[in-house]
């Protein structure tokens, strides 16, 4: 088997020269388990997926879920129902391809900007060090049920690649040289190593993200005064303080004033003592209406200040929304 994907809501199975629908699957517990109670149909018997890592699932817009995979013709997408040729641009039998080392092809899917990432061994290569991209935005149609359409090539030199998606609903590539030193990158940072832990001066640089937290009620006004960051440790905090107030809202930086640091304390809970290591508290003014808040803090320092004890924001009920 070179790959497993889900189509439409179907599992779909690839290998070098099949590619399988199954519209039922048994579960465990099922009698029929294991005794041919599997429901599977042909979508394809003369190709199939050539290369494990280039099998990708993507959506044009529902109920238009599709899954890419490259066959020994070239770069194909299955509904899990019929199979279709997407290389109609490509002028594919004559790119500086070395098709002895296809098979290590890498394919990933990148939702930010409707996107799929081919990255490819040219002729004389032994790794992928080119890419094709495949925009299969649904306003990029070509003839019959086709959509999408090929840019590139773009050199690139990769082993793997990755995306995740972030909490303001965008994502974020990731990309693994084949390079022995096994650097990881990330988009827009151009050659920065994104799998770094130190920089320059040696600190340790960390970030601390929440995710959309819905503030009050959804059918009410919620307005946002003062937020409160309390650090561990007494030192200076010398770092970013983002807040966003709506899910696809931009992060906007707020400048933070150092307020009186707070002294350790010990509480008694039943017969334990527990002591409470507090540290500088910073106050910023975010006054916004908001339905969602999200909060960032990225920094670089060294030890206990990167131990974040708590964030706290004030809240007004402004009534009904509007």
């Amino acid at each position: 088997m070179t790959g497993l994907a889900i189509a439409n809501d179907k599992l779909v199975t690839f290998n070098r020269n099949r590619i399988s629908r199954y519209d039922r699957i048994p579960f465990v517990t099922d009698p029929g388990f294991g005794t041919g109670a599997t429901t599977r149909q042909n979508v394809a018997e003369d190709h199939g997926s050539i290369a494990k890592r280039a099998v990708v699932p993507f959506s044009v817009g529902l109920p238009n879920s599709r899954c890419f995979y490259l066959s020994n013709r070239g770069p194909f997408v299955t509904d899990a129902y019929r199979t279709i040729p997407i290389g109609a641009d490509l002028d594919w039998d004559k790119l500086f391809i070395n098709y002895a080392a296809i098979s290590g092809a890498v394919a990933v899917n990148w939702p930010k900007y409707r996107v799929i990432i081919l990255c490819l061994p040219s002729a004389g290569s032994t790794v992928n060090d080119f890419a094709l991209i495949y925009h299969y935005d649904p306003s990029h149609a070509k003839r019959g049920a086709e959509i999408g359409k090929w840019t590139g090539p773009i050199d690139i030199r990769i082993a793997c690649a990755a995306v995740s998606h972030e909490a303001a609903l965008e994502t974020r590539l990731f990309l693994g040289d084949s390079r022995a030193n096994g650097q990881v990158y990330l988009e827009d940072n151009g050659a920065t190593d994104a799998g770094q832990f130190t920089n320059a001066s040696g600190d340790v640089n960390w970030e601390v993200e929440t995710g959309d937290v819905p503030i009050g009620s959804p059918t009410r006004q919620t307005f946002l005064g003062n937020a409160f960051v309390s650090l561990e440790d007494t030192g200076d905090y010398d770092g970013t303080f983002l807040t966003a107030v709506d899910r696809s809202d931009t992060e906007l930086e707020q400048p933070l004033e150092n307020l009186t640091p707070n002294e350790d304390s010990t509480e008694i809970v039943g017969t334990t003592s527990v002591t409470r290591k507090k540290g500088r508290t910073y106050v910023a003014g975010i006054y916004e209406m908001a339905s969602h808040l999200r909060v960032h803090l990225k920094a670089s320092g060294h030890g206990t200040r990167r131990h974040v004890v708590s964030i706290e924001t004030e809240g007004e009920d402004r009534g009904p929304r509007r």
